[in-house]
């Protein structure tokens, strides 16, 4: 249960913030306050490690301008929204980039075990 809302943290407050999928990303897209937090922390060292959907929440922060990654949605979605830089997806289970870590849901335990590089 979350203890805090976005008005009582900072990004820069945490080392990490990890992001799982979920089934419909589109109400957390339209979410401004959420956005805005992501945003935050996008010219900082935090660490952000995004599963499944959760990529297209920091396409719209941000975060992933100028960034390889990898998602585990729709590519209609990448047509849909502007924001989302078509030429930096990477058709791969597992990206890094700097400090932006993506993942397709089955994905995620190669970060985990070592495997991805």
């Amino acid at each position: 249960m979350p203890d805090k809302t976005f008005d009582e943290v900072k990004i820069t407050d945490y080392e990490c913030v990890i992001m799982p999928g979920t089934v419909d990303p589109l109400p957390a897209l339209f979410d401004d306050k959420l956005i805005s937090f992501l945003s935050s922390g996008k010219d900082s060292d935090v660490v952000y490690a995004a599963i499944s959907s959760s990529p297209v929440l920091l396409a719209k922060a941000g975060v992933l301008k100028g960034k390889k990654f990898t998602a585990g949605f729709f590519m209609q979605m990448v047509d849909a929204f502007p924001f989302i830089e078509k030429q930096n997806f990477i058709h791969k289970g597992v990206v890094i980039d700097c400090n932006v870590i993506t993942a397709i849901g089955m994905f995620f335990q190669a970060v985990c075990c070592g495997g991805a590089q």
